[in-house]
């Protein structure tokens, strides 16, 4: 009972003081004993934490109980009231007299009832915990806590009380100390006071009532300057006297213990900093393993840096590959280079590798650490040791100039692997059963080819290598130079191109050989030969020009049709196929009688004389006849098997498949043919055959598996493009190398011709559900137009300016011609009323003087659109001066192949004279000396 009555004492205080608070006076009407701003101790006790637990609730957190008593309760108007509740504590420890205040409230018991329930939780919480209400005095834990002025040299301190209850005056006692340690560790002997002051009282941080206005943090100054170049320490005691009870004081821990806080202005010189930037390299040397790496480091610190750059790998067992120390001032910045080198290990038979390498610049103090990515590269030589035979030499010693050794297997194979230096090799082979050893110079350079390979690499990959037993040569006698060869045998082949009139081709394996001899503007020849050992044998070229009609000037066109002449046939025969060459100067007719299946061959002259007739073999196909004249009459190509000269003679005959039944192609000069199986000279050898994708050492002509192709007037193919790009290539079997002309879908049926400087393409094709004539100049497609069909025929005039494309009705066809511009220059039929045409043709030729065309309607007609024009025959020279510069620009590696002209590669793409020269620079020289009737 007497604790309860002394608690009801204590809460009526806190009422009269609470009362007393709200009534018109300011801060300094409050006067406390002991004065205020005076330091007193206390301690805490369940009657203190109770006394706070009240105040705050009725108080300090604004309840509405006080506004009741407020207004209905009267109490004493003595500042007692105010004195008592704000040192509630200090009243309750002296036994304080409050009966003058219980004597003034005639409504203590309406109090008693609203604060019963609100003070019994301060019973209990207090009894479980005396420190649930005290104060709690800190340092600002923020950024503004404690705030250092180097401009004005003073330092800036706030405390605040984070507690539920009001506190008294206490005490703040300021230390500072510096020391040059970069730990910043300070003695206790270090310490100095700085600053001594009292901070008065505080009222509770977070009260929603406070009409008092006491503050709920002190701010503070006090003059001090920093030491430069120096760790300063900052030691603030709060309270030090331990005069106020607070919160962390029950159990010695959380933040602030002792009410001691440290803080630092470390003024110390900023350490070395490291940045590595802007990081560049490139190849050292020849070596496509070894990189000099380019970087920038700065130095961002106050001090001199000495840091250590290193270079490893960032993955796999991080080698070290390069090192290098530096000495950077401060806030300077340094280039440094740096050579990493056999960068590709191990030493396998990858071509190329991403490799990232780890750049680190570091110090007892700092690293900084970063990455770059670098390609590297090798290569391999690999190849076959074989005899003269080509047999295999097995455990022959095959051995590198850089050292490199290694044996043949049983098969002869040889193989180094993880070359990583461009630049010359020797591979040098050796056997105890042949008395000589062979090298071959091997160039490694980095090929930048994507279509011959995934990735760049070192190149090239194989190299075959003979032990020559008396060896044979050949001399090739021209009277001209820069001409192509190509030397094929059973087991190996030589190629190049002959830089003088007098081409010797030495180190030749005795055996039978097949000779092709080329030159562009003249006709190509095909020699068998037989080289026995030692043998020095010499051979004439015999390359002779082809003349052609090299524009358009003798075209006198009108669309009206001209009979020249008419033929009859004899009774039961009837036309089948027609054909007129190039130069309109011959037509060549196929004639059968479908009572018997005779096939007859008719040749005339573009006068009507007929040259020839013949009957065709009688395993001729009678309903499948295609003709395919030479650029000037003088041969014509039947089906795929016979080939006839212009007297109607049977020139050549392939031996294989006599009766086919499908077209192919004959060269402007008639001396190389193309079919759905290979490439043949005139006589149906084969030059290049075999399945799709082998023969990889042999260029791939295109003239297989039924693609379409045509020739140029240069002995170039036009067909489908294999490797480049989809579409129509320009194809030189010569070498391989493709140029692609249209980006066209050519699946189906398709057919093209090319002007004489092979520039204007015309070319029929089915795209998108549509036949159409597409016609190009170099790469650019100019126009394009409907037609009936684009299995037909197509015919460029030599110049390109008129375009004939003859679509097919059967064995005759319905014509269409265009001028360069795409414009048609004849009444074509509205197709949505069908194709119909008044005439039957059969060919119609853009030929250099004039449009010709055979039509039949029971009687053959030979004529003219419009009328026989002039023109005059041009040497190829003039014609296809616009090939001068592709033929350089291909064969830039003509110069360093004539010092190499004496060595020759073997079976597999062995190339030693890879270059066509400078062809088309001398042939009007040679030509005005040899031929001066050629240009008459």
């Amino acid at each position: 009972m007497q604790k309860r009555g002394k608690q009801l004492l204590v809460l009526l205080s806190i009422f009269f003081f609470l009362f007393f608070l709200s009534l018109p006076n300011n801060k300094n009407s409050i006067q406390a004993n002991p004065a205020e701003g005076e330091t007193i101790y206390y301690d805490q006790d369940f009657d203190l934490c109770y006394t706070g637990c009240a105040g705050w609730k009725f108080y300090w957190a604004h309840d509405p109980v006080w506004d009741y008593v407020k207004s209905q309760c009267a109490l004493d108007g003595t500042d007692m009231a105010k004195i008592l509740i704000k040192y509630a504590f200090n009243t309750v420890r002296t036994s304080a007299d409050f009966g003058p205040f219980i004597q003034s409230i005639f409504c203590a018991g309406a109090v008693k009832l609203n604060l019963k329930p609100k003070l019994d939780n301060c019973r209990r919480d207090c009894e479980a915990d005396i420190w649930t209400y005290a104060p709690d005095l800190f340092v600002d834990r923020g950024p503004q806590g404690v705030i250092y002025s180097q401009d004005k040299h003073q330092l800036q301190i706030k405390v605040i009380n984070g507690g539920y209850v009001y506190t008294p005056a206490f005490k703040v006692d300021v230390y500072a100390a510096s020391t040059d340690k970069r730990d910043c560790q300070i003695s206790n002997a270090d310490w100095e006071k700085i600053g001594s002051y009292t901070v008065k009282e505080l009222a509770p941080i977070n009260a929603s009532r406070h009409i008092a206005g006491i503050p709920h943090q002190d701010v503070h100054s006090i003059n001090w300057e920093a030491q430069e170049d120096e760790c300063n320490k900052i030691k603030i005691m709060v309270d030090p006297d331990n005069r106020i009870p607070e919160l962390d004081e029950a159990n010695g821990n959380g933040y602030g213990t002792n009410n001691t806080y440290f803080y630092t202005i470390n003024n110390l010189p900023n350490l070395p900093h490291y940045q590595i930037s802007d990081i560049k390299h490139h190849f050292l040397d020849d070596n496509l393993d070894g990189v000099v790496l380019n970087f920038e480091i700065t130095n961002h610190g106050e001090l001199l840096g000495k840091p250590k750059i290193e270079v490893r790998d960032c993955y796999g067992d991080k080698t070290l590959r390069a090192a290098k120390t530096l000495v950077i001032g401060s806030n300077d910045s340094q280039k440094v280079e740096l050579t990493a080198k056999d960068l590709f290990w191990p030493k396998d038979p990858i071509y190329f590798r991403n490799l990232k390498l780890c750049i680190t610049a570091s110090d007892e103090n700092d690293s900084f650490s970063t990455g770059t990515e670098v390609l590297i590269f090798s290569g391999s030589i690999r190849g076959r040791v074989l005899d003269m035979t080509g047999q295999p030499v097995a455990g022959a010693t095959v051995t590198l100039n850089n050292g490199e050794k290694t044996s043949a297997d049983e098969k002869g194979n040889y193989y180094f692997s993880g070359l990583t230096k461009q630049g010359k090799y020797i591979v040098t082979a050796s056997s105890e059963d042949h008395d000589q050893e062979a090298s071959r110079e091997v160039q490694l350079s980095l090929n930048p080819n994507p279509y011959t390979v995934i990735q760049p690499k070192l190149h090239p990959d194989n190299v075959d290598i003979i032990l020559f037993d008396n060896p044979a040569s050949l001399t090739i006698n021209c009277p001209f130079d820069n001409y192509l060869f190509r030397l094929n045998g059973q087991h190996f082949s030589y190629q190049g191109s002959g830089q003088s009139a007098s081409e010797k081709l030495s180190a030749i394996v005795p055996g039978n050989y097949q000779l092709i001899l080329f030159r562009f503007g003249y006709n190509t020849k095909v020699f068998n030969i037989n080289l026995k050992k030692s043998e020095e044998k010499r051979i004439d070229c015999n390359l002779k020009p082809l003349k052609v009609y090299g524009d358009d000037s003798g075209i006198d066109f009108k669309p009206t049709l001209n009979d020249l002449w008419d033929f009859t046939p004899a009774n039961d025969f009837h036309l089948l196929s027609a054909s007129i060459s190039r130069d309109g100067s011959t037509v060549f007719m196929a004639l059968g009688n479908s009572h018997t299946q005779e096939v007859k061959l008719f040749i005339f002259n573009r006068s009507g004389q007929k040259l020839a007739e013949t009957a065709l073999p009688e395993m001729a196909a009678y309903d499948k006849i295609f003709l395919e004249p030479s650029y000037d009459g003088s041969s014509v190509l039947v089906n795929a098997y016979l080939v006839f000269n212009r007297q109607g003679k049977i020139v050549s005959r392939r031996s294989d498949d006599k009766g086919l039944r499908v077209p192919a192609n004959l060269s402007w000069q008639g001396d190389l043919i193309c079919d759905f199986s290979g490439l043949y000279d005139g006589n149906f050898n084969p030059l290049y055959t075999g399945a799709w994708g082998q023969e990889l050492d042999k260029p791939h002509t295109r003239c297989r598996f039924g693609q379409f192709a045509s020739f140029t007037a240069n002995n170039q193919i036009i067909s489908q493009c294999e490797k480049v790009n989809d579409g129509l290539c320009r194809l030189s079997f010569w070498d391989g190398s493709q140029y692609p002309l249209l980006k066209l879908a050519t699946n189906g049926f398709w057919h093209s011709d090319v002007s004489v400087d092979g520039k204007r393409l015309l070319v029929t094709i089915t795209q998108d559900g549509q036949d159409k004539a597409v016609y190009a100049v170099g790469k650019k497609i100019v126009w394009q137009q409907p037609i009936e069909e684009a299995n037909g025929r197509v015919s460029l005039s030599p110049a390109g300016n008129y375009a004939v494309v003859l679509s097919p009705h059967g064995k005759d066809y319905g014509l269409f011609l265009f001028n360069s511009e795409g414009r048609s220059l004849i009444d074509l039929p509205d197709p949505t009323n069908g194709w119909k045409w008044k005439q039957d043709f059969y060919d119609v030729r853009a030929t250099g003087q004039g449009i010709f065309y055979v039509r039949y309607d029971g009687k053959i007609h030979f004529g003219v659109l419009g009328r026989v024009g002039q023109a005059s025959k041009e040497n190829l020279d003039k014609i296809l001066s616009g090939e001068k510069r592709v033929t350089k620009e291909k064969n830039k590696l003509s110069k360093k192949e004539k010092k190499n002209k004496n060595t020759w590669r073997g079976e597999v793409n062995q190339q030693t004279k890879s270059a066509l020269g400078h062809l088309w620079e001398k042939v009007k020289q040679f030509l005005n000396k040899i031929f001066p009737w050629f240009f008459k």
